[in-house]
């Protein structure tokens, strides 16, 4: 799924949807998930060895989808473009999980705003970063969790400002670093 330096986008009608929505192997662009200013929610997004995605949905785990609510592996780059919220439903489940190499970043929206990305309710970890990957935040928020972040095996995951709370704040494994702060390295 080359983009040759296109943006594209797929755009999804204000609603809530009960399928994961499964993006793989789109490199060379940008990919558009969602439409800024629509209220639309899917229950799960997995992106797989894209090169940019920009979710711009919230997602929300129902009981009835197992897996993570956020995904992204191999290699994969994913920006928020709004604020998003992550819901768990308290599903034996992590929130957002970031592996093998893979960025996540949601600092700004479009109208240069911190953004806030809120986790809620996951029993493992509200966000787990693996694998070197790296995570950039603005704001984190949540509640209902077990883990608030943790991090293993040289990830960085890294936030302007936090309101989530968790049984357990942070755990860091395996040269993982959390740093409080726009710091990265």
């Amino acid at each position: 799924k080359w983009l040759d330096g296109h943006m594209a986008a797929i755009s999804i009608a204000a609603g809530t949807y009960e399928e994961r929505v499964v993006l793989e192997g789109f490199q060379g662009g940008i990919l558009d998930l969602g439409v800024y200013g629509k209220s639309v929610t899917v229950r799960g997004v997995q992106v797989t060895a894209s090169s940019l995605v920009r979710i711009n949905v919230n997602i929300t785990r129902s009981a009835s989808l197992s897996g993570t609510p956020l995904n992204v592996r191999l290699g994969s780059c994913v920006q928020f473009g709004v604020d998003i919220t992550i819901d768990g439903a308290s599903g034996g489940t992590s929130g957002i999980v970031v592996e093998s190499g893979s960025n996540l970043s949601a600092l700004v929206d479009i109208f240069g705003y911190m953004t806030k990305t809120t986790v809620n309710n996951c029993n493992y970890y509200a966000i787990y970063a693996t694998g070197g990957s790296k995570v950039a935040l603005g704001e984190i928020a949540g509640s209902g969790n077990s883990t608030g972040l943790q991090v293993a095996d040289g990830a960085v995951v890294s936030y302007s400002s936090r309101t989530m709370t968790a049984t357990t704040t942070n755990v860091t494994v395996s040269g993982g670093r959390i740093y409080s702060g726009a710091q990265t390295s």
